[in-house]
């Protein structure tokens, strides 16, 4: 017998096995086969159900979003109309779609809504049928379910930097609660939470968000203005502004009209306040340092 002939015998042999092995197993394969048809199909279902689901979430988030603006941006008298509006929609949002990623951003909004309805309440609006301890009612009220809402903001985050938001959230509604009430232990806990800012997010915006919160905590109390200007000093140092860029090493932007804007002009706005922690940080270091040198 030849090399080719018994190769040739080795290969039928070889397909008689096969063929016998999938006559033997046949009924296993098929249920197998149907098992894996069944598991793709439902996965197949799934995903169109969460991509649907996250389109309508994504929607009724907008929608949400547009009503958060509009009670911001409500007059006195129509503040608490839209503040509730907002708070009746997000809290519907988060029934609905709690699990996902703008539950999450829905319980912050709605935190700060309250947030910005116990701000927007005046003491100059208190008149014969508004008794000032009703006033102080509504506005502890909304502080409380502001902090409530990013208490839940806190538990769905996952990521530190979700998680350092949720907090900063809270830490600033315990630092305007504190001052308002003069409670101390509201201060602890607004120290304590910008504290655990900074640890959890280091060097970024967040912990520099958190750092000058301290430094007002710190700056209010008597013989903590060092520790004030420390912490100012930092967030100025760590903030710093890089190099602008000038007419002669870049393209400059342009305005509105395809002017380019001058490098000068840049730089003034990179330092205003409201652009620029460092320009807020040596501002408030400047505050501080006056206060103690003055004691």
């Amino acid at each position: 017998m030849t090399r080719r002939e018994v190769k040739q015998d080795e290969l039928k042999d070889f397909s008689e096995h096969i063929a016998e092995w999938f006559q033997n197993h046949s009924k296993s394969l098929g249920t197998v086969l149907t098992v894996l048809l069944c598991v793709f199909a439902a996965y197949m279902v799934f995903n169109r159900w969460q991509d649907s689901r996250t389109a309508a979430a994504s929607a009724e988030y907008a929608e949400l979003v547009k009503s958060y603006n509009e009670a911001v941006m409500a007059p006195a008298d129509k503040l608490k109309e839209k503040v509730n509006a907002t708070v009746l929609a997000a809290t519907e949002l988060i029934d609905e779609y709690g699990d996902m990623p703008v539950g999450r951003n829905a319980r912050l909004l709605k935190g700060n809504v309250r947030y910005y309805e116990a701000l927007s309440l005046d003491p100059a609006q208190i008149d014969n049928e508004t008794s000032i301890t009703e006033f102080t009612a509504r506005r502890d009220a909304a502080f409380k379910e502001a902090r409530a809402s990013f208490d839940d903001a806190y538990a769905s985050s996952i990521t530190s930097v979700d998680k350092a938001e949720a907090r900063l959230a809270l830490a600033q509604t315990q630092e305007s609660m504190a001052f308002l009430n003069n409670d101390k232990q509201l201060v602890s806990d607004a120290i304590n939470n910008y504290k655990s800012i900074i640890e959890l997010v280091p060097g970024s915006w967040l912990s520099a968000e958190a750092a000058l919160g301290l430094g007002r905590m710190m700056q209010a109390q008597v013989g903590k203005q060092k520790e004030a200007v420390a912490l100012y000093a930092g967030v100025a140092k760590d903030r710093a502004l890089p190099a602008p860029k000038t007419e002669d090493n870049a393209r400059l932007p342009k305005d509105s009209k395809g002017n380019e804007i001058p490098a000068s002009l840049i730089t003034e706005l990179r330092q205003r306040e409201k652009v620029s922690y460092q320009a807020v940080a040596k501002k408030a270091e400047a505050l501080a340092a006056s206060e103690e040198s003055g004691k």
